[in-house]
């Protein structure tokens, strides 16, 4: 609906603090709803008093008469503590509240609007940081964006069951806000509209509801519940954290559930947008691997959040998904993953390393910001962008290598990396932007993988002299190999998989073991530069292995060595145990297996009907273990598998075969 524009400015000045009309019997301060009814004003009714433009006043209210002849309030000049809107002004219907009309209001500490105010705009009482008291009429629909953003006095709210809407920051930073009851006609509650409320701890979304914005509640630090009306069509709870109504969706978990570990429940498949965001309680989230999505600042400020496995599927981590997780030591990241986008891992302060996948094909601008601990990264073949500042304040970093997919290094990418040593840069690269190696006082050694020649050809722009002042090596001189980084073993009572990550041009790979007799490393493999792995079968079950690889290169007939990988140690797992007799009673059993060679003891389950699971019964160091107080006439279902301790770590074998005794 098109308004009257107002223009109040100079001539609020001049009318400033004008008082109404004796005979009007109108007080801003004592009247109440039912003495402002539009009957009673239209006994008031008098001419408006124009003040400039289009914009009127009446006591200490600015309004401006609407096309279809109602009236919004526009601005309160006054300086009351209690103040009742009118419900009518000259016999005209007030049914708006416009935008910032009570904008800093800071000695307002109680408002009344009345039944025929029927939409609060926006910013209208913002920061109105003494106000304690709201009275919001029943002819209210909407509930505009930021509408009572930082009313830090603000302790309860009534939303009656008028309002349709609640907009976007309609309360945020009410940082006293402790109760809010929400009316049973809302169906939309947008972005933020409860953002950073800091006091709340229960919120109940009422039936009608059908559209919650992510981050509605973001930020709200004592929140433990949010419980949904059982016959909402569209969401639902469970342990009070918020799903859509199949749970199929994770939309919000309340920032101040005291938990340390969460596991997503099977059902879902997305995580929303900011659906953790500030929870801070949490340390370990087991994400299952039925989720294919995780929304934007999904995980933001999880401060004490440790590890983290993505599942396979997931094909992009958006943006700041982890951003300011600042005990974030690891990340998994499956080979399903093309994507990380902006601002993913920004400040995640005490992330060591980070294992990108062979999908990857694009890193966000920021994308490791600030990630001052990280000190290992391995950019792969097939990443073509590494936008700006993708890698700036990493202060750990000491070398990188980029990948021969990559045209552009962007602007500020490795910015203040002032550990940075060593640059590899493949003969792709035609571009080098402003301010790429700003600020990186230690790059010694740039590894050209092209001549000289290729080399001035490439455009350097302005603020990279710490990379242009190095040691350039072009791809004439002496090959070098890099270190082999090995990642993951596995092993089994015979034998062990040893895998490492693709050193760029090389041809091959050299595996050696170390035999213990003698005390020497040996060969045990040469594989092609395809192979990324190694398995020694016919070992022994329950002995410990050692291992490292070499990287290799040739050129111009001439073989070069890289560095060996860091040593690998692992121990077999002791040999699968056989249950070789039983005997029973009427409420006792008795198992035997057979001596396990190295083993320090045996675990024995038992599966437990009731509960349908496995539990364990007893952990011993003999071959033969008696369970009591059983139930007469009763089958038992038992397996037993053996345990080795090495340097303080424990290595168990597989489980025997299930074992089935009746009591007599």
């Amino acid at each position: 609906m098109k308004k009257f524009v107002a223009g109040v400015v100079a001539l609020t000045i001049a009318f400033g603090g004008m008082a109404l009309p004796a005979e009007s019997g109108f007080s801003a301060v004592s009247a109440n709803a039912e003495e402002m009814s539009e009957a009673n004003v239209d006994v008031q009714a008098a001419d408006d008093v124009k003040i400039a433009g289009d914009s009127f006043v009446y006591g200490d209210f600015h309004y401006q008469i609407l096309d279809d002849g109602n009236v919004e309030i526009t601005k309160y000049s006054g300086t009351d503590e209690k103040v009742v809107i009118p419900s009518a002004i000259n016999g005209k219907k007030v049914t708006s509240t416009g935008e910032w009309a009570f904008d800093e209001c800071r000695s307002l500490t109680s408002i009344t609007i009345p039944d025929s105010v029927k939409s609060i705009g926006e910013f209208t009482f913002s920061s109105c940081t003494g106000l304690t008291s709201v009275t919001i009429g029943n002819g209210v629909t909407s509930i505009g964006g930021a509408a009572f953003n930082g009313c830090t006095g603000l302790t309860s709210v009534t939303i009656p069951n008028s309002v349709k809407s609640i907009g976007m920051n309609a309360f945020t930073s009410c940082s006293s806000l402790k109760s809010v009851t929400i009316g049973n006609s809302v169906a939309t509650i947008e972005e933020g509209a409860f953002g950073y409320c800091t006091s709340l701890t229960n919120v109940t979304i009422p039936d009608s509801t059908v559209r919650i914005d992510s981050g509605a509640f973001l930020g709200c630090s004592s929140l433990t519940n949010i419980t949904v009306g059982s016959k909402n069509k569209n969401y639902s709870s469970e342990n009070g954290i918020l799903f859509n109504k199949d749970k199929t969706e994770l939309c919000a978990y309340p920032a101040g559930d005291s938990r340390k570990e969460y596991k997503i429940p099977d059902s879902v498949t997305s995580i929303g947008n900011d659906a953790f965001s500030y929870c801070t309680n949490l340390v370990n989230i087991t994400i299952s691997d039925s989720v294919k999505s995780i929304g934007e600042y999904a995980f933001c400020h999880c401060e004490n959040l440790t590890s983290i496995k993505i599942p396979d599927g997931v094909t992009s981590i958006e943006n700041f998904t982890f951003s300011y997780c600042t005990n974030l030591t690891s990340v998994i990241i499956p080979d399903s993953v093309n994507s990380i986008a902006v601002g993913a891992f920004s400040e995640c302060t005490s992330l060591t390393s980070v294992k990108m996948p062979s999908s990857l094909s694009e890193i966000g601008g920021a994308a490791f910001s600030k990630c001052s601990s990280l000190k290992n990264i391995t950019i792969p073949d097939g990443v073509s962008l590494i936008n700006s500042s993708a890698f700036e304040y990493c202060t750990s970093l000491t070398e990188i290598s980029i990948p021969n997919t990559v045209t552009c290094i962007a602007s500020e990418s490795f910015r203040n990396c002032e550990n940075l040593k060593k640059v590899t840069i493949p003969s792709s690269v035609v571009v080098i932007d402003y301010y790429a190696f700003v600020n990186c006082p230690s790059i010694k050694d740039v590894y050209y993988k092209g001549t000289k020649k290729d080399w001035n050809k490439i455009t350097i722009n302005a603020y990279n002299d710490e990379l242009i002042n190095a040691t350039i090596h072009y791809s004439n001189d002496e090959l070098t190999v890099d270190k082999v980084k090995t990642t993951k073993f596995t092993c089994t009572d015979k034998a062990v998989k040893i895998n490492w990550e693709k050193v760029n041009g090389a041809a091959g790979y050299r595996v050696y073991a170390y035999n213990a007799k003698t005390k020497k490393w040996s060969k045990a493999a040469t594989v092609s530069a395809s192979t990324l792995s190694f398995k020694q079968t016919g070992l022994k079950s329950g002995t410990t292995y050692k291992y490292k690889v070499k990287a290799y290169a040739k050129q111009s007939g001439k073989t070069y060595w890289g560095e060996a990988s860091d040593t690998m140690t692992t121990t077999t797992k002791p040999a699968q145990p056989a249950i070789k007799s039983t005997s029973a009673s009427t409420s006792a059993i008795r198992l035997n297996w057979n001596a396990v060679s190295g083993a320090n003891g045996y675990r024995v389950v038992r599966y437990d009907a009731n509960a349908k699971k496995w539990v364990s019964v007893g952990t011993i160091k003999t071959t033969s273990f008696k369970e009591t107080k059983l139930k007469g006439k009763t089958s038992y279902k038992y397996k037993v598998k053996a345990y080795r301790k090495v340097g303080g770590a424990t290595y168990w074998s597989e489980y025997s075969a299930v074992k089935s005794v009746k009591t007599k």
